[in-house]
């Protein structure tokens, strides 16, 4: 008998099949051309990161720089739209003392394209100005009140006292000038900024008093301050009642105040009384030689525009901090022009200054500016006296100033050449499309930008 045995062939699916297709991985070369393709990818997205973060260093350096132009032309304009404020004249009524040109005036004085080893406080060396660049002066009453001391033009004031000759400005050697709060006109006058609270010694000690008579405001003087005393109320603990002494022939810098107004005395024969007072000040503006390394003066010139406070007249200044205020970084270059109502292209005279023209030519020659173009020669006429009245040689009269600051990036672009300049105002540059040295080449890697600002002078 035979008994059937159960087959031990496995089911179909467990059956391996021969000869059919097999699942196969990636070969060598199908791994090769992809890591190839991956590479390229991020190869070219490296490369454009690197676009886009030079892209965004470039702007922001191009920013930073025109940030820089504004805030040097924003703080100079401000000063200079104010020049003369208080009642302080562009010239003396004989014009510029000492052989000095026109631009040398009172209220704006200019020094223009500077020589080498020039600076501001001489006996410091961080107050150095770069070679080529202007320095300019603007004075005036800024920061503190003008304050109203009579409100007549009749007679003498009671407010200002003389010595010895209390009738004799001529001769005083000293006075009294008493100022009050409220004005005698019933206006309130802050007087904190001429006696600081609980400052010892008072900084304003020897600083430039002004005084302008009532009678006309070309009748003034400038007088050091010696001393200082205050009244204030019980009540409210304001002040309301300064006397400054001041000196006629004496004080630190007298000297250089009287430079500053004209008198056959020691004071003005007509100023027996004060109408109005404030304290002068003084503000230079120049481009600071600063230097990579400090005390290197090979290492690489990063210049600062700057300003100085310094007593009127003077080359001192208010404090040491106040020689050398940084307004604004990598300025290289400041140039300064002054537009006058000059007789080059015909003078208006106080009946014609509805249709006053100051004139500019194409090529900055034989125009109402000076200091335009490299032909202007300041020991020339019109720009030196004497002067006669008109319709005689007036002398010019100061109407405009304009202001030209020129930046550079912090950074240099090894890829860039700036455009070549010719020359800015008087200042000639004469470079040429390609740089003629590696020097050159080197200073032109710099992104650079000119911005130029026309100030009319509104109390002048």
């Amino acid at each position: 008998m035979l008994i059937a045995r159960p087959s031990r062939r496995r089911p179909s699916h467990f059956r391996r099949r021969r000869g059919g297709s097999r699942q196969r991985g990636f070969t060598l070369t199908e791994l090769l051309i992809t890591l190839f393709v991956v590479a390229e990818i991020l190869v070219a997205a490296s490369l454009l990161f690197d676009v886009h973060n030079e892209l965004a260093r470039v702007q922001t350096n191009v920013a930073n720089m025109q940030q820089s132009l504004r805030g040097a032309q924003r703080d100079m304009v401000a000063k200079v739209r104010m020049a003369g404020r208080g009642g302080v004249p562009a010239q003396l009524p004989t014009g510029p003392s000492g052989g000095q040109p026109i631009s040398r005036g009172v209220a704006v004085s200019v020094t223009n394209n500077v020589g080498a080893n020039v600076r501001i406080v001489p006996a410091d060396t961080e107050t150095a100005v770069v070679p080529g660049t202007d320095i300019l002066r603007v004075r005036g009453i800024f920061e503190n009140p003008i304050y109203q001391v009579v409100s007549t033009a009749l007679g003498a004031s009671a407010s200002l006292t003389l010595l010895p000759d209390d009738e004799s400005p001529a001769t005083a050697t000293s006075g009294t000038l008493q100022i009050n709060n409220p004005s005698p006109t019933g206006v309130p006058q802050d007087l904190e900024a001429l006696a600081p609270l609980g400052v010892t010694p008072n900084p304003n000690l020897q600083r430039a008093l002004m005084l302008v008579s009532p009678l006309d405001d070309t009748i003034y003087a400038v007088v050091p301050i010696t001393n200082i005393a205050s009244v204030r109320s019980a009540v409210t603990g304001q002040l309301t009642q300064v006397t400054l002494t001041f000196a006629t022939t004496s004080g630190t810098h007298n000297t250089s105040f009287r430079t500053l107004f004209t008198s056959s005395g020691n004071l003005p024969n007509n100023l027996t009384g004060v109408a109005f007072a404030g304290l002068l000040e003084e503000h230079v503006y120049y481009v600071r030689e600063v230097r990579a390394i400090p005390g290197d003066a090979t290492s690489e010139l990063t210049p600062k525009l700057s300003r100085a406070e310094l007593f009127p007249g003077t080359n001192v200044p208010l404090s040491v901090e106040r020689g050398k205020i940084d307004v604004a970084d990598n300025v290289i270059d400041f140039q300064v022009a002054l537009g006058f109502n000059s007789s080059l292209q015909g003078y208006f005279d106080q009946s014609q200054l509805e249709q006053l023209v100051i004139t500019e030519t194409a090529d900055g020659q034989n125009d109402d500016w000076l200091y335009n173009s490299t032909a202007d020669a300041d020991s020339s006429s019109p720009w030196v006296g004497p002067w006669a009245p008109v319709p005689g040689t007036p002398m010019p009269e100061l109407n405009y100033v304009r202001l030209s600051t020129l930046a550079r990036t912090d950074r240099r672009d090894f890829q860039y050449i700036s455009p070549p300049i010719g020359a800015i105002e008087d200042r000639v540059y004469g470079e040429s499309a390609t740089p003629g040295s590696d020097a050159e080449r080197r200073d032109r890697m710099f992104r650079r930008r000119l911005l130029q600002t026309v100030v009319d002078l509104r109390n002048l």
